[in-house]
């Protein structure tokens, strides 16, 4: 067919090119994603094949096929987005959004005070009442009275981290709730431990809590189980090292207020409010809702200064949180956590978890030899006293061939009984033995 010239087109061409250019707009960040494997140049497909078709048909077609097309997109967008609205009521984001967590101005956020939900199966429990849980007043998993005036005779244990520390179901089979079991066993009969896992948190946004709020709670010991979600966020979400995965969000609400949001980032958050776009582009949507190209320059993303600084700000927070235990008199404790790719041999089942493409699992590599050197030497430095004490146990599953991962960093029950097991047992001993 003989291609028209520009002029003269239809109407309906135009609204059909600038449709087809609104897209193209969006999809664009969606080529230089973070992971890129067979399954994103699928996706990829899936997505520009339609928009190909679509602008070909608008380009070649004349007055009568621009129209046809305009209607049946519209019609075609028009149902879809009334299925998925009707069919799939919102669902808050697990993830720290401020509508939907407890705002914090400086630890940003903790989950929703008083809320409560269901876990994942996954997550351990053999049943729906096993995996409900309930947050406190203060957002936490935590379904014992809390009270700033300790009891006499407990032992107060607060362990901080992320989703690690809030999973298990029930409660008694998180990590806290089963260290807690473990010094029972050990004749620690006062202890008790409490669960501050805040989930997507970093060392930095524990710190902060510590800092903010729990020291006024009197503990005896602190123990922040972490360093997965240091190394991680900044790979695939916010790049700043030390920064919150969200906290970019955050800065692009702000801007949005005082009016000074760029064009992309303008335009994505007007789009992304309907369901059919928010679905399309759901793999990758902060490559197009946020300057996230733009921060990755910025900080040097993907440069051996960049990961060291990552490991660092990690460093750094827990030798911070260590002097604030010697200033408000209670001992810390600070766990390096395994990752998936560090357990040998995996299961079958752990054989079919992706964590993303080879060049993360060499990042993630990196990271860890980092990690274990920073802990080497803080614990030659500050844990001396035995005040401090600092501890790998990212390679505890080297020669366990249990299925005990269930992604590339959260753990079933018996993963965390195993963790719960070694923390307790170098605890009694390293720590409260003293």
């Amino acid at each position: 067919m003989k291609l028209e010239t520009l002029t003269g087109r239809p109407i309906a061409f135009w609204i059909n090119t600038a449709l087809v250019v609104v897209y193209a707009y969006l999809l664009w960040p969606m080529f230089s994603p973070v992971f890129f494997n067979v399954k994103y140049a699928i996706y990829l497909m899936v997505l520009t094949a339609p928009a190909l078709t679509y602008a070909y048909l608008a380009l070649v077609g004349g007055s009568r096929i621009n129209l046809a097309l305009l209607i049946v997109g519209v019609l075609a967008f028009t149902m879809a987005e009334t299925f998925l609205r009707l069919s799939e009521p919102e669902q808050s984001k697990w993830s720290g959004s401020l509508f939907t967590n407890g705002q914090h101005p400086y630890y940003v956020f903790t989950g929703a005070p008083g809320s409560s939900g269901v876990m994942l199966p996954q997550q351990g429990g053999a049943n729906d009442a096993d995996r409900a849980y309930k947050l406190n007043r203060l957002g936490f998993r935590i379904e014992r009275t809390l009270e700033k005036s300790k009891p006499a005779g407990e032992l107060r244990i607060f362990v901080l981290g992320g989703s690690t520390v809030f999973n298990g179901a029930p409660l008694a089979k998180s990590i806290p709730g089963q260290i807690e079991t473990e010094l029972r066993r050990r004749g620690f009969s006062g202890a008790t431990v409490y669960n501050f896992g805040i989930v997507s948190a970093v060392s930095g946004q524990e710190l902060a809590l510590l800092t903010h709020m729990l020291v006024d709670y009197a503990p005896d010991v602190v123990i922040s189980y972490g360093f997965g979600n240091d190394v991680i966020s900044p790979y695939q979400n916010d790049p700043r090292p030390g920064y919150p995965l969200n906290f970019v969000a955050l800065q692009i609400g702000t801007q949005a207020l005082a009016g000074r949001l760029d064009l992309r980032t303008a335009l994505a958050s007007q789009l992304f409010k309907s369901r059919v776009i928010a679905l399309a582009f759901s793999v990758r949507d902060q490559e197009i809702r946020l300057p996230m190209g733009e921060l990755r320059d910025a900080v040097g993303y993907g440069t051996p200064e960049w990961e060291a600084a990552i490991v660092r700000a990690y460093s750094d927070n827990i030798h911070r949180m260590c002097r604030l235990g010697r200033a408000f008199n209670f001992k810390f404790y600070a766990v390096m956590q395994p990752l998936i790719f560090q357990k040998s041999p995996l299961s079958d089942l752990e054989t079919k978890i992706p964590y993303g493409d080879a060049a993360h699992a060499s990042y993630l590599s990196r990271q860890y030899k980092r990690g274990a050197e920073a802990l080497m030497q803080l614990q030659a430095h500050d844990g001396v006293d035995a005040t401090c004490r600092f501890v790998d146990l990212s390679q505890i599953f080297r020669d366990d061939a249990r299925t005990l991962f269930w992604d590339l960093i959260h753990l079933n029950n018996d993963g965390n009984a195993t963790i719960a097991s070694a923390i307790a047992a170098d605890l009694a001993v390293k720590l409260l033995a003293r």
